[in-house]
């Protein structure tokens, strides 16, 4: 199932069978919805998308120290909190789901992510829970000897290009691995990333 605040995100309803496709700008009505349907219908896998932190940010280019951005920011987080109480009071959500935590770039302080060479910019939250999951693990670390022992930590600098570093793309590649399978071509051929 997917769970999307933003058009874009249609074209994978348009290219795959996907059980479920719901389109909602209103972030609180798209998480309504979604959490309705994961109490009720508990999908394998599904991705929910919240803009309203993207949204808020580019909005008159005002950036990341701007009160709207931060008011956007603590409303995502609200609303992961009504997902994880969600999955607590569910015993058959409880010790069966899995939360991948990413977003596609960072905020610098004047509204824009163009600037590529700004930490801000580039070096972005990607979490984990569920089952399994060590409180408080790293996922470089966890995973630096897999997929050929080339992943590595981007510190506080730029990489090259050629670099392995866990980027939000290997959300997909994460999610296989919780689910035991690993990705068969294309550029994420044969990687595998744990948890544990």
């Amino acid at each position: 199932a997917i769970y999307a605040s933003k058009e874009k995100f249609a074209i994978f309803d348009r290219s795959w069978s996907v059980d479920k496709f719901v389109f909602q700008e209103r972030i609180a009505s798209l998480v309504e919805s979604f959490l309705e349907d994961m109490n009720d219908k508990m999908y394998s896998f599904a991705f929910l998308h919240i803009e309203s932190p993207d949204r808020a940010g580019h909005k008159d280019r005002v950036g990341a120290s701007d009160p709207t951005y931060s008011t956007a920011v603590a409303e995502a987080d609200a609303y992961l909190g009504q997902i994880f109480d969600l999955i607590e009071s569910n015993v058959e959500l409880r010790d069966n789901t899995a939360i991948i935590l990413t977003t596609d770039h960072g905020f610098e302080d004047v509204g824009s992510h163009r600037d590529n060479e700004l930490l801000e910019n580039f070096r972005i939250p990607f979490c984990t829970h569920g089952p399994g999951v060590s409180r408080g693990g790293d996922l470089i670390e966890l995973n630096s000897l897999l997929n050929g022992g080339v992943i590595v930590d981007p510190g506080s600098s730029r990489v090259q290009e050629s670099d392995l570093v866990i980027r939000n793309s290997y959300a997909g590649v994460l999610a296989a691995s919780w689910f035991g399978l690993r990705t068969g071509s294309g550029p994420f051929a044969n990687q595998y990333l744990t948890f544990r």
